[in-house]
């Protein structure tokens, strides 16, 4: 009879208890993304430093909509990690009933977060893509002949980066896929619901809501600066001295855009690597739930950091790296100050003199 009874435990053999994260990622993705907040604030206000050229000012323009894409990314970091402390800041082990009672019904909050990152994680990848083809496009002769403010080129790109991400955002939340991951492919933030009964779908998700297009942006990245180079090695001259080829079309310090690629690998390739990780290394909801190993854990931090760290990167490259943009910042400072130090002057006779008449007065009583 014994042989006939189910032995099937209520909660799976070798994991009773979930592990939650501790303080450090939560504290290096809330520092990570406030840094980036500060930084897209920054790029925004330096937006309207004096820039005679137009096909300079759009290459502004595209880095200020991919820095309000960044914004956003790391303003729903920030709120999904404040959300995260809030909820387990009592916990650190919960039982496998409450993990999945969480994962299965999330928060209005966590899919929200989740709806906002997921949109604006797409969209900046795409914005990448634009500013890539942009400094391509600058480097023919051809494109000096025409608008160079292309507004229905802009009208096509605003298009794409926000229609796609919004589509695909839509979709996810139509089929209920946002929300409780805990950390399987993410930091201390909801993304795709692991909780389903496919356990193939929420990676299939994972790569149609954020990985996929990086990986598609690492990809054309790539074959955007093997261009770059072919394109100076077969005129003689270095990547950096492009600007200076490409008549007053590209300023110097527009060499930096091409750090833009590099700067994407690095901040976003831990991501893919924990998702490939957990894809290949486990193969049912409860096998896909993070053990936090020593590796597993350092890739969880640098993740943590490096997911909402891009805004503030680009302020590094694209304003204090950047002589106009730096030296506009400093003249901005400078015309506050003598502005507040003329209006100083200019009140002291006033309070001069009303107090000479006041004086004269209480001596003439």
């Amino acid at each position: 009879m014994d042989a006939n009874i189910s032995t099937t435990p209520e909660v799976p053999i070798g994991l009773p208890m979930i592990r939650l994260l501790d303080n450090v990622s939560l504290v290096l993705s809330g520092v990570s993304s406030c840094l980036s907040i500060i930084g897209g604030i920054i790029i925004l206000l330096t937006y309207n430093v004096e820039v005679r050229n137009a096909r300079i000012r759009q290459t502004r323009r595209l880095l200020m909509y991919l820095t309000v894409a960044d914004m956003m990314t790391a303003c729903g970091i920030l709120s999904g990690t404040i959300r995260y402390a809030v909820i387990h800041q009592q916990n650190r082990v919960i039982t496998f009933q409450e993990h999945e009672k969480l994962c299965k019904s999330p928060s209005e909050m966590c899919i929200a977060q989740s709806a906002i990152t997921t949109f604006s994680g797409i969209a900046s990848s795409f914005w990448t893509l634009v500013i890539g083809i942009h400094l391509i496009v600058s480097l023919r002769p051809i494109c000096s002949l025409s608008d160079p403010e292309m507004p229905w080129s802009e009208f096509k790109a605003h298009t794409v980066c926000w229609g796609i991400p919004g589509v695909v955002t839509i979709g996810a939340l139509w089929n209920n896929m946002l929300g409780e991951n805990f950390s399987v492919g993410t930091g201390p933030w909801c993304w795709i619901k692991v909780c389903l009964e496919d356990p193939e779908l929420p990676y299939i998700w994972m790569a149609v809501a954020g990985k996929g297009w990086d990986i598609v942006s690492f990809v054309t990245s790539m074959v955007f600066f093997v261009l770059l180079v072919f394109y100076s090695k077969r005129r003689g001259y270095t990547v950096s001295n492009l600007p200076r080829r490409t008549e007053n079309r590209l300023r110097e310090e527009d060499a930096n855009f091409v750090f833009l690629w590099l700067l994407v690998y690095v901040l976003k390739v831990w991501g893919i690597v924990r998702v490939f990780m957990t894809i290949f290394g486990h193969k049912t909801y409860a096998d896909s739930l993070p053990t936090f190993t020593l590796a597993q854990k350092v890739l969880l931090y640098i993740q943590s950091f490096c997911d909402g760290f891009q805004g503030f990167c680009n302020c590094i490259l694209f304003v204090f790296l950047d002589k106009t943009m730096r030296q506009g910042m400093i003249d901005h400072c400078k015309c506050n100050r003598e502005g507040r130090s003329s209006l100083l002057q200019g009140n002291q006779p006033r309070y001069g003199a009303t107090h000479q008449n006041a004086s004269i007065n209480s001596m003439s009583t």
